[in-house]
C-alpha cells in the first residue's frame, strides 16, 4: 500500500495565488497583533527596485519561526512571489498535508546535506527563468 510520496522524493513548489494571499494576510495579522514587526516602506521599495529577471536570493537567518512570516509580509508589500527552499521532513508532517500546503505557498523540498540534485536544479531554474525571489534559510 502506498501512503504517499517517499520521504526523499523531490516536491516542487506549486504556488496558488489564493493560498499565498491567505497566508500573507494571516501572517500580517499575527505580526501586527503579537510581534509588532515594522517593515519600512523604504526597505520594501529597495526590494521592488531590484532588477527583474536577474535572480534574487534572500537569505534570512531563520533564528525562529518568525522569519517566514516576515518574508510573507515583505512579499505582500513588494507584490512579489517568494519561492522558499524548505527541508524535506516538513513536507511529511500532518500526514503529508503540510507538504501540500507548503507547495501551494511557494515552497519546494530539499534534502539536507547538499546532495539533492533536483532541488539544486529547481533553484537554478527559479533564478534563471522567473522573476521570483528565491528564499533560502541557511540555518
Amino acid at each position: 500500500m502506498n501512503s504517499g510520496p517517499s520521504t526523499n522524493e523531490f516536491l516542487p513548489s506549486k504556488p496558488s495565488a489564493l493560498m499565498i494571499w491567505l497566508v500573507q494576510h494571516l501572517s500580517l495579522l499575527d505580526l501586527l497583533w503579537r510581534n509588532k514587526v515594522h517593515i519600512s516602506a523604504e526597505d520594501v521599495q529597495k526590494i521592488r527596485n531590484l532588477p527583474t529577471g536577474d535572480g534574487i536570493i534572500l537569505t534570512p537567518n531563520h533564528a525562529d519561526e518568525l522569519d517566514p512570516r516576515v518574508c510573507f509580509e515583505v512579499s505582500r508589500k513588494a507584490k512579489q512571489l517568494f519561492v522558499f527552499m524548505c527541508n524535506r521532513e516538513a513536507f511529511g508532517e500532518l500526514g503529508g498535508w503540510a507538504g501540500w500546503g507548503l507547495q501551494r505557498i511557494g515552497a519546494f523540498s530539499v534534502e539536507r546535506g547538499g546532495h539533492d540534485v533536483k532541488a539544486k536544479q529547481f533553484s537554478i531554474d527559479v533564478l534563471k527563468n522567473s522573476q521570483d525571489t528565491l528564499v533560502i534559510f541557511p540555518e
